[in-house]
């Protein structure tokens, strides 16, 4: 991932701010994708996924603003998500079955 001071090395001083948002950008889409995907993370794979120059340093201060916990080595995600005891997210398969039914409702009712 292109860090800050490759942003700021830039081809024009223009591109500069630029290169600075998308960075930003992509590093909290980065970031919301992990913590979807994973229930926790080690360390030093979350600091090298999101592109962190600033090492643990600067993931204590993302994890501080995104309310994830580091244990030890590892960065563990919250992301609201229900968990079971498998470690994966619980589907909501009742509300997504009555939700098909209203559908399939609404579409005889249409036709």
């Amino acid at each position: 991932m292109l860090s800050t001071a490759q942003a700021g090395a830039a081809a024009s001083e223009l591109h500069a701010p630029f290169l600075t948002s998308l960075v930003a950008t992509v590093r909290d889409e980065v970031a919301s994708c992990s913590e979807r995907a994973y229930t926790d993370l080690p360390a030093g794979d979350a600091v090298s996924l999101l592109g962190l120059q600033g090492g643990m340093a600067e993931l204590r201060s993302i994890a501080e603003e995104r309310v994830w916990q580091i244990v030890g080595d590892k960065v563990v995600f919250n992301d609201g998500n229900a968990i079971d005891g498998s470690g994966l997210a619980a589907i909501p398969s009742l509300q997504m079955i009555h939700n098909c039914f209203i559908y399939a409702k609404e579409l005889e009712r249409i036709v």
